[in-house]
């Protein structure tokens, strides 16, 4: 399902930066997916009806999305949301225990405090996590946004994304999350794709931007990076086409109930 190369890569660097803090020990600690998810959390209000989770990339962490300022622009454009950012790091995919942390130790919770509404935000192998969430889970999640989004194997994708008809869920992995998605969309689900023209897997995401509606999709100048993904979530909150309304606003998601 994930590219071996890029996670050798990111094993490497990521043993490099723990090299002074115990080796291997402390590199099975950090990929560990039996321990809980690693929270990053910018201050909250006390009631928030919207919960924001931020899903990093197969090389990133939490820690990434504030560095670039996601969390922050986005409670200055809406101070009611609460962002938390996650170390959803690809051991737990690998384990496929993705799905059970994050609705376990995450959405669960955050619904018995009175969230109302759930907006999943990923990045590269992240935005394949909220779309595996979306799958599982979809009465859960009021709102996707899908950066730069890794979406499986190239050549399943190509050999069904150019049919006239809807995938199929029972076709394969590829097809089931994208029949999930186009269903969640026809019924109204906000949902942003959002990605770079020189992304490495643009002409994948390219299929599926032909298949969500015009106002969902957006693109930018740049390759599969953060000054790109940056770029594109201040137009997303800035614009003036009301996806972002829908999508964190109040307003906006009771106009859509």
């Amino acid at each position: 399902m994930f590219p071996l190369r890029r996670f050798l890569r990111a094993l490497s660097r990521r043993a490099r930066a723990l090299s002074g803090q115990g080796g291997v020990l402390a590199l099975w600690r950090y990929y560990s997916p039996f321990r809980p998810l690693g929270v990053v959390e910018t201050g909250a209000p006390a009631q928030a009806d919207t919960l924001v989770i931020f899903l990093p990339g197969i090389e990133d962490s939490a820690e990434d999305f504030h560095a670039q300022g996601f969390p922050q622009a986005l409670r200055a454009r809406f101070p009611g949301a609460r962002c938390v950012a996650l170390d959803a790091h690809l051991g737990y995919y690998l384990t496929r225990r993705i799905v059970r942390c994050l609705h376990e130790e995450i959405v669960r919770p955050a619904r018995a405090a009175g969230v109302r509404r759930v907006v999943l935000v990923g990045v590269s192998m992240g935005a394949l996590g909220a779309l595996l969430y979306l799958r599982a889970h979809p009465r859960e999640v009021q709102g996707l946004v899908l950066m730069a989004p890794f979406l499986g194997r190239d050549w399943r994708i190509r050999r069904f994304a150019a049919r006239p008809d809807r995938p199929r869920a029972e076709e394969g992995f590829e097809q089931s999350l994208w029949a999930c998605l186009l269903a969640q969309v026809d019924a109204g689900l906000p949902v942003c794709l959002a990605y770079g023209g020189e992304d490495r897997m643009q002409a994948e995401q390219g299929l599926l931007a032909a298949r969500l509606p015009e106002a969902s999709v957006w693109r930018a100048q740049g390759g599969h990076a953060w000054t790109t993904w940056a770029g594109l979530w201040l137009q997303l909150l800035t614009d003036e086409r009301g996806l972002a309304q829908a999508l964190f606003s109040d307003e906006g998601w009771r106009g859509l109930s």
